[in-house]
């Protein structure tokens, strides 16, 4: 991920922003993520490139996790009782970004898709 992301000025130099008060393209990103590290480096990775494309990045409050228990039967031949329980924690951030033009939020789109790590589940609203 971060050899990819020691180019962004030369994928994005085009598309800069010149005032942040003129910035009225907006997009809500949401990471899903089974490893609450990867989500947090993932987040600060979005609003570093945000921040050095002159845009404002917002991370909303962090809404915590999901956790989802299931159970198997382990031995369904001579102990019928023997049951495994797993768990699945899923962990979620929601960042806010805002800059000047649509063009410069289908780059950094296209940009963040490319860079995410595979565990990673991304939302984007525009």
């Amino acid at each position: 991920m971060l050899q990819l992301a020691r180019n962004w000025h030369i994928l994005l130099k085009n598309q800069s922003c010149s005032h942040k008060s003129l910035m009225h393209a907006k997009m809500r990103i949401g990471l899903d993520s089974t490893n609450k590290d990867l989500a947090g480096v993932f987040a600060s990775f979005i609003k570093m490139t945000v921040l050095n494309c002159r845009g404002v990045a917002k991370e909303s409050k962090v809404t915590g996790y999901n956790l989802k228990r299931w159970t198997v039967l382990s031995s369904p031949f001579a102990h019928k009782k023997a049951r495994t329980q797993f768990e699945k924690r899923t962990y979620q951030r929601i960042i806010d970004v805002a800059t000047e033009s649509h063009d410069l939020n289908k780059t950094l789109i296209w940009y963040f898709w490319r860079n995410a790590p595979p565990s990673i589940n991304m939302n984007i609203n525009v």
